[in-house]
């Protein structure tokens, strides 16, 4: 069982006139802080957890990663707000910034620093959470609701088939500073179809879920049923394991795949079922390899008669939105780095929303955060995150979130049809 976290900064009173406005209901009590923000409650929409870490070669319980998960119907009923931005203050800082929510979105997550300079458990933790309909230009702390702490578990890799062997730094609170005149845009794709992933199957099933994506919303015919499956059987991501050759004996047991494989089986599942000429491929980043030359080569990508068009050696947010926007599907690929800059390892979600907060970028992607479960019909480990990134460490390479997490790798394919 989890230990209390003791919290030593607490705001007890509240001045009507000078701070907020009191607003009663029926069944709760709400107050109007930062411009239009109504304060949330335990219990009105927003739950916490703590992360732990349960990668194969690298371990770590109560860490200083936090994950908030928030449900649009009931803060919508709670605050009488549709869609809006979710902001939270705790003795950290302002560790969650202007979180888009909307209503009829299902539940959003984002990750952010409990404020912990050693591994400890947090059960209950102090914070300030306002929901608003515009986002913020700052946020400051205001009346304090103590919020239960649950235990997520978190194993996804499979980028490579290096092991992960660095945790890193959970995003640091106040790291986006906004734009008081900066524009509000989002562009959110249908279809976000999700589908519980096998250990290390990370990069396949990312390509899966886009294709689905393409299926549904163009009507390409991909002939293999998207659901979970194992490389071999009949199920659309097991088709792409093997062809990436994938070693995978087990749902629990298998490795990763670098790039040019990986590029190379996708490329043969398209040609062998018929969508050689079916589909437009872009790719921007270079990945990475141990050993270096496992990294994708400069210049357009050739295999089984596909091209996929180079768009630059590093990964730009205008070229993953812009791509977006145009109804492309996107998979995106971060490394786990060392204090060092050194890939240790990575992940690959599938990118299905962009856009921008007071001028600030952020992304949403789908993907598993638990890959390990025997069971491949339980949701566990599945979620939407949205995230803001950021070149945090000044090295020229946009970071997801965390300094320790690089963006180094964005796949994009289209349809020729029309949307249907």
């Amino acid at each position: 069982m989890k230990k209390r976290f003791t919290v030593t900064k607490r705001i007890t009173t509240i001045l009507p006139v000078l701070i907020g406005l009191w607003i009663f209901t029926a069944n709760t009590t709400v107050t109007l802080a930062n411009a239009d923000g109504i304060t949330v409650g335990p219990g009105q929409g927003v739950n916490f957890e703590q992360v732990d870490f349960v990668f194969s070669a690298v371990t770590q319980e109560n860490s200083d990663w936090g994950r908030v998960s928030a449900n649009p119907e009931l803060l919508s009923s709670s605050t009488d707000i549709s869609s809006g931005f979710l902001n939270i203050f705790s003795d950290a800082g302002w560790v969650v910034q202007n979180l888009p929510v909307d209503v009829n979105y299902g539940t959003v997550t984002t990750y952010f620093s409990l404020g912990l300079s050693t591994p400890t458990d947090v059960s209950e933790l102090s914070a300030h959470i306002e929901f608003a309909s515009s986002p913020q230009d700052d946020f400051s702390d205001g009346e304090r609701g103590d919020f239960d702490v649950g235990v997520a578990l978190w194993n996804a890799e499979g980028a490579g088939d290096s092991q992960t062997a660095v945790i890193g730094e959970a995003p640091p609170p106040n790291l986006i500073q906004f734009r008081p005149r900066g524009k509000n845009t989002k562009h959110t794709q249908p279809n976000a179809v999700n589908v519980q992933t096998a250990k290390n199957q990370c990069f396949p099933m990312s390509i899966a879920n886009s294709l689905q994506y393409l299926e549904d919303r163009f009507g390409v015919n991909v002939p293999h049923d998207h659901k979970p499956g194992l490389k071999g059987d009949d199920s659309l991501v097991g088709q792409l394991d093997m062809e990436a050759d994938r070693r995978a004996p087990a749902r629990n047991d298998g490795d990763g795949v670098w790039f040019t494989p990986m590029l190379k089986g996708k490329f043969s599942y398209l040609k062998k079922n018929g969508l050689k000429n079916k589909l437009i491929h872009k790719h921007q980043g270079r990945g990475y390899g141990n050993p270096p030359d496992e990294a994708l080569p400069n210049g357009d990508f050739r295999s089984s008669g596909i091209k996929s068009k180079d768009r630059g050696a590093k990964v730009t947010f205008k070229f993953i939105c812009d791509e977006i926007k145009k109804g492309e599907d996107v998979e995106l690929v971060f490394s786990y780095d060392d204090n060092n800059g050194n890939p240790t390892g990575g992940h690959a979600v599938r990118v299905f929303e962009c856009g921008k907060t007071k001028g600030r970028p952020w992304i949403g992607y789908l993907h598993d955060r638990l890959q390990t479960n025997n069971d491949p019909n339980d949701e566990e480990g599945l979620e939407k995150v949205r995230q803001h990134i950021k070149d945090i460490d000044g090295d020229g390479i946009l970071n997801l979130g965390s300094k320790n997490r690089e963006i180094r790798f964005v796949l994009s394919e289209s349809s020729k049809k029309k949307p249907r």
